[in-house]
């Protein structure tokens, strides 16, 4: 009854066409700029402070908001809807993570952090919680495995999700949170190639390969493995193995946006044509490879292959 009631006060507001929006915003594009910008690298509306355009923004649109809103009905919502989900991922793995050792007061976090946790949570308190939340997840295996199996990147095999050190920020929260408790305990790993999240398991791997991009089947060098149960680090060290693990379908361990990554496919393609990765057991070690390529009359160079009569 109170809808209705409201309803039939309410003046009826008109849809702006989206022609005269976009000649709106044409005429002001160097205005426009600076806070698609901001919104790119936010995933949020600025606070006044926080753009300098803000006062003109509203002299011509009404208000930033109203300027965003515009914004939205040319370029569609999905971009932007898109950017605050990730930003907001970005701001509630830092809050999980924040909690070691301790998390600070929030008059002590910068002003943006400030603005993007009431932005994206609404209060310091809520984004605690839901980050508390978070963090407890990343402490249930079921949970990761689950997280694991649904990742849109990674080589999944049944021990666990491989993926590129460029990559981690592009897995689940859950994962993200996981990793980074390894990393807690780790610490910087130099030269880090892969992150090896082991799905039944509290254990974290952070392995260190050849020339990732250069080398077509990189040969493991070393591995720091971090037991998030026993709260304790192993090292091992493949530089003198004649033996060492190798990497194949490399496109799997990487995002889209990887820039070497079709050449990655390209070799796998044609890799898989041959039969060359028919026996994945095999093929897991430098010599089982090696024996591989020389039973098929094969050899690789970069990434291009090439066959002897």
């Amino acid at each position: 009854a109170q809808s209705f009631a409201v309803n039939r006060v309410a003046r009826q507001r008109r849809i702006p066409d989206i022609e005269q929006c976009q000649e709106l915003l044409s005429d002001h594009k160097k205005l426009v700029e600076p806070l698609m910008a901001f919104l790119a690298e936010r995933g949020r509306l600025p606070a006044d402070v926080e753009l300098a355009t803000a006062p003109q923004l509203t002299r011509v649109f009404g208000s930033v908001a109203r300027a965003f809103s515009l914004l939205r009905r040319v370029t569609g919502t999905n971009h932007w809807d898109t950017i605050r989900q990730q930003r907001r991922a970005d701001i509630l793995v830092y809050l999980a993570l924040a909690a070691f050792p301790m998390r600070p007061r929030f008059g002590a976090l910068p002003d943006e952090l400030r603005y993007d946790i009431r932005a994206f949570f609404g209060s310091y308190k809520s984004g605690c919680a839901e980050a508390d939340a978070l963090l407890f997840s990343a402490g249930d295996q079921d949970a990761v495995d689950q997280a694991c199996r649904g990742a849109s990147v990674g080589k999944l095999l049944p021990e666990a999700l491989y993926v590129h050190r460029s990559a981690v920020e592009h897995l689940p929260p859950v994962l993200r949170v996981y990793e980074g408790c390894g990393r807690q305990l780790a610490g910087a790993v130099e030269e880090l190639t892969l992150v090896k999240l082991f799905r039944r398991r509290a254990r974290v791997s952070y392995l260190v390969y050849e020339d990732f991009d250069r080398v077509a089947h990189p040969a493991l060098r070393t591995a720091v493995v971090a037991d998030l149960k026993r709260l304790d680090l192993h090292f091992r060290d493949y530089t003198g193995s004649s033996n060492p693990p190798v990497l194949h379908r490399k496109e799997l361990f990487v995002a889209d946006d990887y820039p070497a990554r079709k050449r990655f496919a390209r070799l796998t393609a044609r890799e898989d044509r041959l039969g060359l990765l028919d026996a994945p057991s095999t093929i897991g070690t430098k010599n089982g490879w090696l024996t591989v390529l020389s039973n098929a009359g094969i050899s690789i160079h970069g990434h291009q292959i090439t066959r002897h009569l």
